[in-house]
């Protein structure tokens, strides 16, 4: 019996996308900075299908019965979703848009008004909602995939980049200059269970981490590709109001210790924590986001 596709696998371009065509699936690029001098860090994710909430409800419905309900299929659900941390303050907003206004460009990808470029020069521009921002390549690399489950993959894109241009918190516009990372994951199915993702930017490399039944770690510097560590050993956990789990430290093979965690935001489906980061005796501060994804689907949670 002949079969269909569940994304696409002959990429010809960074960043193309993987055109999932799995009920449940899902792809996103994401794009994260910190400014120590601004004290802000920020990540904007360009998205299709999960973690939105009514794409997973209706997931579980035609799940539950296939042959009443039309599979939901991740094209339908473009969505941008902004996260800024700044001065002890956390601001979170969520654009959504109608598939027609999704355009894959031949260097970058456009969500209406909004999307990235790739320039010529090693350069990226991103423009979101409050924000405009180039991220450009300190280190030449190439596109690095990574499994993290059978049905999920991750493709570490560029790794360490010089970070510019402005964000805008409210009625205050805050100029940008910091380091930053670019990714992009996607799966056939919603992710399931908790999962613990985070990075951290030192003076010449910048480490990225995503557990879901494991940990994945790659660092970001001079060589040509991230280098994998392993975890040594975890403490034990701490929980939020909302019962997000989280280590109180970490010990990687490599020396990198997070320790001493700080919740900055929490709400049913996602928690926010910051670690005090050191290796090889350089300080940093790693931003974590914990996920509950089976805690979408709930039906008083998300519009």
């Amino acid at each position: 019996m002949p079969t269909l596709p569940l994304f696409d696998s002959s990429l010809a371009a960074v960043d193309a996308p993987h055109r999932v065509k799995a009920p449940g699936g899902y792809e996103v690029w994401r794009f994260a900075a910190h400014d120590p001098a601004s004290q802000t860090w920020i990540t904007a994710s360009f998205q299709f299908g999960f973690p939105s909430p009514q794409y997973l409800r209706r997931y579980l419905r035609y799940r539950v019965a296939p042959t009443r309900f039309a599979p939901p299929l991740p094209e339908e659900y473009p969505v941008i979703s902004i996260a800024i941390y700044s001065h002890n303050r956390f601001y979170t907003s969520t654009v959504r848009f109608k598939p027609a206004e999704f355009i894959a460009a031949e260097l970058g990808i456009h969500f209406g008004s909004y999307g990235f470029v790739r320039e010529k020069n090693d350069t990226i521009h991103v423009r979101a909602p409050d924000m405009d921002l180039s991220f450009r390549a300190l280190f030449s690399q190439k596109p690095f995939e990574l499994s993290l489950l059978p049905r999920h993959r991750c493709v570490l894109t560029d790794g360490l980049c010089a970070v510019s241009g402005t964000i805008q918190v409210g009625q205050t516009k805050i100029a940008l200059a910091g380091k930053g990372f670019h990714d992009q994951q996607y799966g056939t199915e919603p992710m399931h269970g908790d999962s613990f993702r985070g990075h951290l930017f030192l003076k010449d490399k910048a480490i990225a981490f995503n557990k879901t039944e494991q940990m994945h770690v790659a660092t970001f510097g001079t060589d040509s590709l991230p280098q994998a560590a392993e975890v040594l050993a975890q403490s034990k956990r701490r929980h939020t109001i909302w019962g997000h789990s989280y280590p109180r430290t970490i010990e990687f093979k490599d020396g990198l210790t997070l320790k001493h965690p700080r919740i900055i935001h929490s709400k049913p489906t996602v928690a926010h924590v910051v670690y005090e980061a050191a290796l090889s005796g350089e300080k940093g501060c790693a931003l974590c986001e914990i996920g509950a994804a089976g805690r979408l689907g709930w039906s008083t949670l998300g519009v």
